[in-house]
């Protein structure tokens, strides 16, 4: 398993949709080693992939995974949709008060832009 940096017992505990369309994945774990832990930490801000199984991976199923190559490039995405995105990452880890994001996106870029036009 060469390119896999992790494979854990995983239960689906829930989702969400978001206004963006992504799906937000909650997944419950068994107790981890702290070998396990340090792997999926490391994951952590990473884009990847994520395969569920209702049974152990068969060999050729994990040949396939290991064949997989991440790439991801939000470069793709307009500026003003990038921006947004990351102010989304932002609320979630720090939400700053603020329940809605909307709200917390306006406040955001009414400091960007504060920001800037003390540069005029």
């Amino acid at each position: 398993m060469s390119n896999i940096e992790w494979i854990v017992p995983a239960l689906v505990d829930g989702f969400i949709t978001r206004k963006d369309k992504t799906i937000k994945i909650t997944i419950v774990t068994n107790e981890l080693t702290p070998e396990q832990q340090t792997s999926l930490f490391g994951s952590l801000n990473n884009f990847g992939y994520l395969a569920f199984n209702g049974d152990a991976f068969k060999t050729r199923e994990i040949e396939i995974l290991e064949g997989l190559e991440a790439d991801y490039n939000d470069a793709q995405l307009k500026p003003s949709k990038r921006l947004r995105n990351v102010f989304y990452r932002i609320w979630e880890g720090n939400p700053e008060g603020y329940k809605d994001f909307g709200k917390f996106y306006d406040f955001k870029m009414e400091q960007l832009i504060s920001h800037y036009k003390q540069l005029i």
